[in-house]
């Protein structure tokens, strides 16, 4: 199978399991320290051009996901102001 074909076979396939399966929730424990480091991989994907153009949803999920990692700062014992200060460290 060349690659051009392949590439074509597994977005179908993708976007078939999606259709078949977008109710499903999956979940990922992560420790404390992980979850800045994913908070900081978000945030590189998210201001890369690719991704701010893409659908609405996308920018939810990763909004979902940045409130959620200020929360668990806060439940670590830091302040509102101090979550949101870690939550754009990145802009500054």
């Amino acid at each position: 199978m060349e690659y051009q074909e392949f590439i074509e076979t597994v977005g179908r396939k993708f976007t078939q399991a999606l259709s078949e399966t977008r109710g499903r929730e999956y979940t990922y424990t992560f420790r404390a320290y992980e979850v800045g480091i994913f908070h900081g991989l978000v945030a590189l994907a998210a201001d890369h051009p690719g991704i701010q153009d893409m659908s609405p949803y996308t920018h939810q999920v990763i909004d979902e996901f940045r409130a959620w990692c200020k929360q668990v700062w806060v439940d670590m014992g830091m302040t509102e102001e101090e979550a949101d200060l870690l939550d754009r460290l990145r802009e500054e």
